[in-house]
């Protein structure tokens, strides 16, 4: 779904600057920024993946990870 995304400036040549992180890209027009997630639509930022899930992360609690310190097993 594309949605008109925040935190971002026009420049000229619709070239638009994006500044949701600290790459601050300046994107041009029909290309995206380095995270891939928003692109430049004639002059104006649109997220790429408004309403998808972002993070797959496991459901499992960190405390049932077993780590290995210093030849002792830690669980």
């Amino acid at each position: 779904m594309k949605v008109k995304a925040r935190l971002w400036d026009n420049l000229d040549n619709n070239k638009a600057q994006c500044h949701v992180c600290a790459n601050e890209c300046i994107i041009l027009p029909g290309k995206v920024g380095i995270c891939r997630t928003r692109k430049n639509f004639d002059g104006e930022i649109f997220t790429l993946i408004y309403g998808s899930h972002i993070s797959t992360g496991s459901l499992d609690p960190i405390e049932k990870n077993h780590s290995i310190i210093s030849g002792q097993c830690h669980s």
